[in-house]
């Protein structure tokens, strides 16, 4: 079984040199996902210089471990935003949603890009009787905003009881598609560099950014990380990182190629990826959580894997990966302007639908860059509605207080390190304190300090992710202490690591911890 994204196999290998000398452009964009390199070739084509650093390599983050369903069927019901922002906020959601895969299919046109785009219907279905009256409801008011929906009983699939069908969305390799899209970018003054971690931004005139020893010099940085790096309050506050788990099975028979979300609780949703003559590839996502609150993630595949084999002809498991999305505390995600900084961007809390909403803010982010008017839209950072988000700020950000002070008060168990299994990690207990200790395949002893290098919570090991995950804000870390993402600008602080002994004398475990 592969463990990682079914787009990522063939994309891990960097084409792009890291930073390597001091430049000065019109923009830095700090991110190499969608949402970075959409504006990098909205504003290349607009006639800026544009310098993007991706921490890895192009695609392996957020949009690398989605599974490219592009839709206007937002994770919150049109009926909810209508409540929370009124009409104007609700219809503006579903037309950004709408331009925004017009606009990836023209550049998949204008640019010639293979990453098997194709328009499809999207379905939110239910199984049960209970949840037919919400899908008609949605209806009614998802018209009212010109999206083309209807009701229908059944379905293309067998076990679909109702649906709410929605026309012309679409599916596509997020990862060649934005690899095509950086290809585009890199050259004629404008540059494109991986595997450069960005370790400060100096707001001024021009900005500074630090990234990999030197630095990058602009009129404006945009945070396009999925969630902004460093400390950025009040923003990261209200919006909550989450997990989720993907399976990809091999089928018999055919499913037809449209997009499928389901209305229970966990929520599933299912594409296929390719049909070939003998059967199907399918991806089957859902069974999210608040990240580094659970820990078991096998259990979470294994529910994948069980709601699969009861609906599909399924031969094998042949993928699974877990990624990460941020979720706001109002519904809609925040993009523009951060606080009060003129020329300081940020785009996060895309929930599920981050390829449509990650291209919608490129195009909000690069209108305000090229002189339009940051206040018109509704997902601005600086917008103020208590009503809408008041409840879930407060249940949000009273779980991440409970965890940090839970984790230090009640500490872990005392998992002697010689107990870990092979190629997995626990926060234990070792002389008196707390280390997080990774256990390579090996046997190779990984310490690290367990604190969070972002605000200071006790980083959880993340098995199915293969990762250190913070409960508070989001951050992840390889096995050995490397940031993978933020919004921790630098890797968990490193003790000494050595092969596994067999047995461990007094004070083998030496070294400072903050």
């Amino acid at each position: 079984m592969n463990p990682s994204s079914i787009w990522l196999p063939a994309s891990q290998v960097g084409t792009f040199l890291p930073l390597s000398t001091n430049h000065t452009v019109d923009v830095v964009i700090i991110g190499g996902g969608i949402t970075g390199l959409t504006l990098a070739q909205r504003l290349k084509e607009a006639g800026r210089t544009v310098a993007v650093i991706e921490m890895q390599s192009i695609g392996m983050g957020a949009t690398g471990s989605s599974t490219g369903h592009l839709t206007s069927a937002l994770d919150i019901d049109y009926a909810s935003l209508q409540a929370k922002f009124g009409q104007s906020g609700a219809q503006e959601a579903a037309r950004k949603s709408e331009a925004a895969i017009d606009h990836i299919e023209s550049l998949v046109d204008s640019l010639a890009i293979a990453c098997d785009f194709h328009r499809a219907d999207g379905w939110r279905y239910t199984e049960e009787t209970s949840g037919e009256a919400g899908l008609v409801a949605e209806s009614e008011v998802a018209r009212r905003f010109g999206l083309a929906v209807e009701v229908v009983d059944g379905g293309p699939l067998p076990f679909m009881r109702r649906s709410l069908r929605f026309r012309n969305q679409a599916m596509f390799d997020p990862v060649r598609y934005v690899r095509a899209l950086a290809n585009h970018v890199h050259g004629d003054g404008s540059y494109v560099f991986e595997k450069t971690r960005v370790e400060e931004v100096d707001g001024g005139e021009p900005n500074v950014v630090h990234a990999g020893g030197f630095t990058v010099a602009a009129r404006h940085v945009v945070h396009a990380t999925h969630t902004p790096i460093g400390v950025v309050l009040p923003l990261q506050l209200e919006v909550a990182p989450y997990t989720s788990y993907v399976i990809g099975v091999r089928l018999t028979g055919r499913v037809p190629p449209d997009l499928y979300w389901d209305t229970a609780n966990p929520y599933h949703y299912i594409r296929p990826v390719h049909t070939e003559p003998d059967g199907a590839v399918l991806l089957i996502g859902g069974e999210d959580h608040k990240t580094a609150h659970e820990s078991d993630g096998a259990a979470r595949f294994a529910a994948l894997e069980s709601y699969a084999r009861s609906r599909f002809a399924v031969t094998d498991v042949a993928w699974r990966w877990a990624g990460e999305l941020f979720q706001s505390v109002d519904g809609l995600p925040y993009f523009g302007r951060l606080g009060g900084q003129t020329s300081i961007y940020g785009a996060t809390g895309f929930a599920g639908t981050g390829l449509t909403m990650g291209t919608a803010a490129a195009l909000d982010i690069g209108r305000i860059i090229l002189g339009g008017d940051p206040s018109l839209s509704e997902m601005r950072p600086q917008r103020f509605k208590p009503v809408a988000a008041a409840a879930n700020f407060l249940r949000e950000n009273a779980s991440a207080a409970r965890h940090m002070i839970a984790d230090r008060l009640d500490g872990p168990s005392a998992t002697p390190v010689l107990e870990i299994p092979l190629g997995e990690g626990r926060v234990t207990m070792v002389e008196g304190r707390q280390v997080a200790v990774y256990r390579s395949a090996t046997g190779q002893l990984h310490h690290l300090s367990p604190v969070c290098p972002h605000v200071g919570g006790i980083v959880k090991w993340n098995q199915a992710g293969g990762s250190w995950d913070c409960p508070l804000h989001g951050s992840r870390f390889s096995p050995d202490g490397t940031l993978l993402a933020g919004p921790a600008c630098e890797g968990l602080q490193r003790m000494r690591s050595k092969p596994d002994p067999g047995s461990e004398p007094e004070g083998a475990y030496g070294g400072a911890l903050v």
